[in-house]
């Protein structure tokens, strides 16, 4: 018995594509929605899935797509896309296929560590199915845009009257981008915000209380996010800050260091003793980055 490699509905697959001409686009985990025999004796399938990382942000794709070689551990297919003559190879994307292709992705989003119990035994440490959940969502719709107003799960209140307009003009490189307009939803306790890119704006929200601190205009230039003029919330029952340039400076920082998940310096007020308390106690757990 023949035990190849099968693509299935509502599995993951991790999808490489040739040529490639985007730097690391030329690998993702897809989320498959569809998988049908053509009639063709050519040994076609017609294949649907969702690709959220593409350039511009997630993509439901639908290729007809030639089985070439059939094996245990991969598919390899061939695909004609905007006239070009494509291959595509599938396999499952655990965790060593993302170490070896999207390296990038483990290291801006992480698996949480694994908490020990009696013994020195490991509790707790996530299989690359619930890994890829966790990431990219559950539903089809999470899965295609990344966080949003359900993800929440309670009402959302709007930007008070009392706001000051603040700016990032900042664009985001391509990866980034795409990273950005996933958004972020809190996995645990240690989260402090909770990020969703709507209507082309970026709303920062406290992940406890759901109030909106930072409202940031993002608008798609190509595969480039653009970050223009923020509104800071300035009500004093809602925030207690009240410098504008801190509030750019912080604002700066959250999109590196919990948007992003990259490396960034907590900007520390000279007057307070310890930039790592300030620095938790506003970030959270992506301040140990």
């Amino acid at each position: 018995m023949n035990n190849f490699y099968t693509l299935q509905p509502g599995h993951w697959a991790g999808l490489i594509e040739a040529p490639v001409t985007r730097g690391w686009w030329g690998g993702s985990p897809v989320l498959v929605t569809g998988v049908a025999p053509l009639k063709t004796g050519q040994g076609q399938l017609g294949l649907d899935f969702i690709n959220p990382l593409h350039p511009g942000g997630g993509r439901r794709r639908s290729i007809v797509a030639k089985v070439v070689q059939k094996a245990v551990s991969h598919v390899t297919c061939l695909y004609a896309e905007a006239d070009v003559m494509r291959t595509a190879i599938l396999a499952p994307p655990n965790f060593e296929w993302l170490r070896s292709c999207c390296p990038e992705l483990l290291r801006r989003r992480p698996p949480p560590d694994p908490a020990f119990i009696i013994e020195g035994e490991f509790a707790g440490e996530l299989s690359w199915e619930e890994y890829l959940t966790q990431v990219f969502g559950k539903e089809e719709d999470q899965v295609l845009a990344g966080t949003n107003r359900k993800s929440f799960e309670v009402k959302l209140g709007r930007m008070p009257k009392q706001r000051k307009l603040i700016y990032v003009n900042r664009e985001l490189a391509p990866l980034d981008s795409v990273i950005a307009s996933r958004g972020f939803r809190p996995q645990q306790m240690e989260d402090k915000w909770f990020i969703i890119h709507d209507n082309n704006r970026l709303l920062f929200r406290r992940s406890w209380t759901g109030i909106l601190i930072y409202d940031v205009e993002a608008n798609w230039r190509g595969d480039r996010l653009y970050l223009g003029q923020a509104y800071v919330n300035r009500m004093p029952s809602q925030y207690g800050e009240t410098d504008d340039s801190y509030d750019a400076a912080l604002l700066e920082y959250l999109i590196d260091a919990v948007l992003l998940g990259m490396p960034a310096n907590f900007p520390v007020k000279t007057e307070e003793p310890s930039g790592a308390l300030q620095a938790w106690s506003v970030a959270g757990s992506a301040s140990l980055t």
